[in-house]
């Protein structure tokens, strides 16, 4: 049984890692984005509106100065926007554009909303609490591998 589940957790990776390169790979006439970018713009999208450069700093544990010159090159892009803080004027939290939501929705063909077409596949086949119980074990997965990398990262490992 535990054969069963590492390979479907090798599978989410696999997928996720393979999705990742396609997006990066794919044509487009803006190729301003590197693999690293896209990752950026991965992490700021999954929590729009939240994070802000030294809190990705913080979490990836890299030099400020090297978030910012990213951020900053991205906004120049047009894929990230900063909003001022309305406490903290010289706070700034990050949200990426329409455009970055172009190039991720242009992989599936014009016009197509991909997390519109995902969340109604869901919600055809399963019910609303297995649709929520699922979205609790992605959670619980994305915790425990975060965590468990900043335990390591702390005791210098790696």
């Amino acid at each position: 049984m535990k054969d069963k589940y590492r390979q479907a957790l090798s599978k989410i990776i696999h997928d996720t890692a393979v999705f990742e390169l396609l997006l990066h790979n794919m044509e487009r006439k803006d190729k301003v984005l590197t693999y690293n970018s896209t990752l950026y713009l991965d992490i700021v999208n999954g929590k729009n509106g939240y994070y802000t450069a030294s809190n990705i700093a913080d979490l990836l544990h890299v030099a400020r100065p090297s978030v910012t010159q990213k951020i900053n090159e991205l906004e120049s892009a047009g894929y990230i926007t900063k909003i001022q803080s309305e406490k903290d004027r010289r706070v700034y939290y990050l949200s990426v554009t329409e455009k970055y939501g172009d190039i991720f929705n242009s992989c599936f063909g014009e016009g197509v909303d991909v997390d519109s077409e995902i969340i109604s596949l869901l919600t055809s086949k399963y019910s609303e609490s297995e649709v929520d119980k699922f979205f609790e074990m992605i959670d619980m997965y994305n915790n425990h591998f975060i965590e468990g990398f900043v335990k390591c990262k702390k005791s210098d490992n790696v």
